[in-house]
């Protein structure tokens, strides 16, 4: 697929009333989170002997990703913002996603219809259907997922809550900003993993609004990076496997995130899978966080800036840790020179 490297008017529009709404309402969101899906633990650490980092620790919290925020604030709503849902709820992912809104809606009492691609992980599959209503093996990619839950929600009737193009998603995840500025307003720099651009798009946005001085870094796998590819057109390539494998693929086009994404964005780092695995490595090592390969990317992309840049106060965003010990090992044997 060619990624399109323009968006329509409506598609702007919609963006543009999404940050405002963002800038407006990310507090009342905050607010409405459960107590255990908010203020995820932040820690110092210091990263293979650099530092100090930083980590802000969304693979602490329930369903053990950041994903749970959007989901729940999504299902619950915003009153006068966003209506609560109702009813069934269909979703896809590739795993932590659905597994948040299959959380949430268990949690508010609603049924759940999580479709996952035919390369989901078979960890991530059997905990998501530990606690979804039903899942649905649909598609070579998570696009084609999306686009098959979407249509069945649909023909039912039911909610779609994307993994990244939704508002109530996108004022979940706005919340990480409002604790990191209330917590430590001396950050300078935020590291942050990119795939559909929920999460940077949010980030972005409201930390522009609340602490505009504040650098937020994109930090994206080589092998697949489809939001940074749209903004550098002559970087365009197929995409390849990758240990950050939650935030590969492409996105839809249609996108509320694409506009509000690039738009803002400044910085960007691209990581190698070495250079992924090696951060793997050193969070376990050093931090005794076991973490997927998408939320080590945050941190390889900090290792690699920062060997260029000052940075007084980084913070990374350590978005995920579904991984089994297999399958860490499994990436840590990837490690080569970057």
């Amino acid at each position: 697929m060619t990624p399109r490297l323009v968006w329509s008017v409506a598609q702007d529009d919609a963006a543009q009333q999404a940050a405002r709404v963002l800038r407006t309402d990310h507090g009342r969101a905050a607010s409405l989170l459960p107590a255990d899906v908010r203020d995820s633990t932040t820690i110092t650490a210091t990263i293979n002997g650099a530092g100090p980092l930083l980590l802000k620790l969304e693979n602490l919290l329930p369903t053990g990703s950041f994903k749970v925020r959007g989901a729940m604030t999504t299902v619950q709503g915003i009153p006068g913002v966003l209506p609560a849902v109702q009813g069934e709820v269909f979703t896809a992912s590739s795993g932590n996603h659905g597994l948040a809104v299959a959380y949430a809606a268990a949690r508010n009492g609603l049924s759940a219809t999580v479709v996952l691609p035919e390369d989901v992980s078979l960890a991530k599959y059997e905990v998501v259907r530990q606690i979804a209503t039903r899942t649905i093996i649909y598609g070579a990619d998570c696009l084609s997922a999306e686009r098959h839950a979407a249509s069945l929600a649909a023909r039912n009737g039911a909610t779609y809550i994307s993994p990244y193009n939704h508002l109530g998603v996108l004022l979940g995840h706005a919340t990480i900003a409002a604790e990191i500025v209330r917590d430590y307003p001396d950050v300078t720099d935020v590291f942050v993993s990119v795939g559909g651009g929920g999460l940077y798009s949010a980030l972005a946005v409201v930390l522009q609004h609340l602490q505009p001085d504040i650098r937020l870094h994109a930090c994206f796998p080589q092998n697949s990076a489809p939001l940074y590819w749209r903004k550098v057109p002559d970087a365009l390539r197929a995409h390849a496997p990758t240990l950050a494998s939650a935030v590969a693929g492409e996105i839809d086009p249609d996108s509320i995130t694409i506009p509000l994404s690039l738009d803002r964005l400044t910085s960007a780092v691209t990581c190698t899978e070495a250079q992924i695995a090696t951060a793997m490595k050193h969070l376990m090592a050093d931090c005794g966080q076991r973490v997927e390969g998408a939320a080590a990317l945050a941190v390889a992309g900090w290792q690699k800036l920062s060997q260029t840049q000052v940075m007084p106060r980084p913070l990374a965003v350590v978005c995920g840790g579904n991984i089994t010990e297999s399958r860490h090992a499994k990436a840590l044997g990837q490690i080569t020179r970057p």
